[in-house]
C-alpha cells in the first residue's frame, strides 16, 4: 500500500497511539490484481487495570465508495458557479469549495487561518458583521445580500451571498455561505441605469416637441417643449 494523506499522517498516527490515543488512517491499498482500494485504518491502545498498554486492536473498512462520492462532490464543487464557504461559530473558516480559484482567484489554501471578513468591503463589513452576529444566535436562520469582495487581483466582485445556520446540523456544524458573482449583472444593470438617464434627461430638455408612440398611434410619453408647443398639460 502507500499514503495518499500528508506524509506526516503515519507519524501522528504513531504519536497518537503511543501516548494511549486512538487514530485513524486513510491508505490507498492494492489488491493482488494490481487493483486499488481504499481503506480506513482505526487504532485503539488497550490498557491494564495499572493504566499499561498491553496491546492494540485495528480495525480496517474498505472505504472506496466514500472516497468515490467525495471526488464526485469535489468535482462538482470545483465547477460549480458559486464559492461555498462552511464558517464556523468563531468565524474561522473550515471549508471552502475549489471553486473559489475560478471565482476568486485564490487558491484553495491561500487563506488557511484567515478571517472571511478580511475580504469585504470596508464599507460592506458593519453589515457583514452584524448579520453574522443575527444568524449566529438563530440556528435555521438565513439572510439573503449582495457583498462586495475583493478578489486576489485586487479588484472588487459583487457577490449574491446566502447564509445558513446549520451549527445543529450534526454534518454541517456551521454557517453555510454561498456566493454567487453577479458582477457582470450589476454592470449592466447600472449602464442601462445610466442610459436611461441620459435620455431621459435628452428627451425632457430637448428645445423642440418629442415624443414617444406606440404602433396604434397612442402617445406613451411627450416632452416639456411639445406640450408648451401644442399648449397642452
Amino acid at each position: 500500500f502507500r499514503f495518499e494523506s500528508q506524509p506526516s499522517t503515519p507519524r501522528r498516527l504513531n504519536e497518537r497511539i503511543s501516548r494511549g490515543e486512538s487514530g485513524t488512517l486513510e491508505i490507498l491499498n492494492y489488491r493482488k490484481d494490481g487493483s486499488s482500494h481504499w481503506i480506513e485504518i482505526s487504532v485503539t491502545p488497550v490498557k491494564d487495570e495499572a493504566g499499561r498498554i498491553t496491546h492494540y486492536v485495528s480495525i480496517q473498512r474498505d472505504i472506496t465508495p466514500r472516497k468515490a462520492e467525495e471526488a464526485r462532490l469535489e468535482a462538482l464543487m470545483r465547477n460549480l458557479d458559486d464559492v461555498v464557504w462552511i464558517v464556523d461559530a468563531s468565524g474561522e473558516i473550515r471549508y471552502r469549495s475549489p471553486s473559489i480559484t475560478r471565482v476568486l482567484g485564490y487558491q484553495i489554501d491561500e487563506r488557511d487561518h484567515k478571517s472571511p471578513f478580511d475580504l469585504v468591503h470596508p464599507d460592506d463589513l458593519p453589515r457583514a458583521e452584524r448579520v453574522f452576529s443575527t444568524l449566529l444566535v438563530g440556528p435555521g436562520e438565513h439572510d439573503l445580500g449582495v457583498w462586495r469582495i475583493r478578489h486576489k487581483d485586487g479588484r472588487w466582485r459583487q457577490l449574491q451571498v446566502h447564509s445558513s445556520n446549520l451549527i445543529n446540523d450534526p454534518d454541517i456544524r456551521g454557517i453555510v455561505v454561498t456566493g454567487h458573482d453577479i458582477t457582470l449583472r450589476v454592470e449592466v444593470e447600472e449602464t442601462l441605469r445610466e442610459a436611461e438617464s441620459r435620455f431621459r434627461s435628452a428627451f425632457d430638455n430637448a428645445p423642440f416637441g418629442m415624443a414617444l408612440i406606440e404602433p396604434a398611434g397612442d402617445l406613451l410619453q411627450v416632452n416639456r417643449s411639445l406640450c408648451t408647443l401644442l399648449g397642452l398639460s
